[in-house]
């Protein structure tokens, strides 16, 4: 599926074709693209800016808890086993969301692309349409009350992170499950120095989640780094944090007056999805 407003790079078709091919449980895949914040830096056009995508990332991609509509690629297996986009959602707006959770449902992934670039002029067309703000919020009412809201989590792991151990492996998948149930996750933890959150995925033979957001923390004072940052988010506060421990779960109760968010042990994945059910339909 194409939007009218895109400029296309070198092999960005054939790209989004090789990382649907590479594994049968891809459903979906966007490029990358100044859609994701990922614009050429200063002095490098958008041509150039491609070529190096494609040189250092192709093959690579990043799971995401859904892809966008502007240029979006399904496999024929996607599209058998769901049909096509939806048309119970008024003209534009949340289809491709719609369509992504659905497909994730069936057990397939959505990813995008990192070695494929298209760029995207974005609401060329619905901009000059005076009632896109009235379906835009129509439209994500009609979206939430179907599959809920996106739920933010906080997420500690207070033991030194080890790149390629298996409990590594057991904490990514654990993350990754949430990340797929429409879970915004904050991971804080020890992680070695210099090396990358695509790094600690890439170890233990798993892709990076992009809607696992990673905020490193110091060894020393690890605990009380990751608590007061935690609780320093006010804006847009968490629904749900994930104790490490007994000690920081009665901690975390004893502070629920500050955080306001619900409380759940890290090894109780049954009180974590009951939580995030109740969280979700919470419009």
């Amino acid at each position: 599926l194409l939007n009218n407003d895109l400029r296309f790079t070198l092999g960005w078709l054939e790209e989004l074709i090789a990382v649907a091919e590479s594994d049968p449980r891809i459903g979906v895949v966007n490029p990358a693209s100044n859609t994701f914040s990922n614009v050429p830096p200063p002095g490098e056009s958008l041509t150039e800016y491609a070529a190096r995508l494609h040189r250092e990332s192709s093959g690579q991609f990043t799971e995401v808890g859904m892809c966008i509509g502007f240029c979006m690629l399904i496999t024929r297996s996607a599209l058998d086993r769901l049909g096509g986009l939806t048309e119970e959602v008024e003209r534009i707006f949340f289809e491709d969301e719609d369509f992504c959770v659905r497909a994730q449902h069936a057990g397939f992934r959505c990813v995008v692309a990192d070695g494929a670039y298209v760029w995207h002029a974005e609401h060329q067309t619905v901009r000059k349409m005076p009632e896109r703000e009235a379906i835009f919020a129509r439209n994500r009412t009609w979206c939430h009350r179907k599959w809920g809201r996106w739920v933010r989590v906080a997420w500690p792991h207070l033991e030194p992170v080890r790149p390629g151990s298996a409990g590594l492996r057991t904490w990514l998948e654990q993350l990754e499950a949430a990340a797929r149930r429409r879970m915004h996750i904050y991971a804080y933890a020890v992680c070695p120095r210099g090396m990358s959150w695509r790094g600690l995925f890439d170890s233990v033979g798993l892709a990076p989640h992009a809607d696992i957001r990673w905020h490193p923390v110091p060894a020393r004072g690890a605990s009380a780094s990751a608590l007061a940052r935690i609780l320093a988010r006010q804006k847009k506060r968490f629904d749900i944090i994930v104790a490490p421990t007994r000690r920081w779960e009665r901690t975390l109760c004893a502070l629920r007056w500050l955080h306001r968010a619900d409380v759940v042990q890290a090894d109780d994945d049954h009180a974590l999805i009951a939580q995030w059910q109740r969280h979700r339909f919470q419009l």
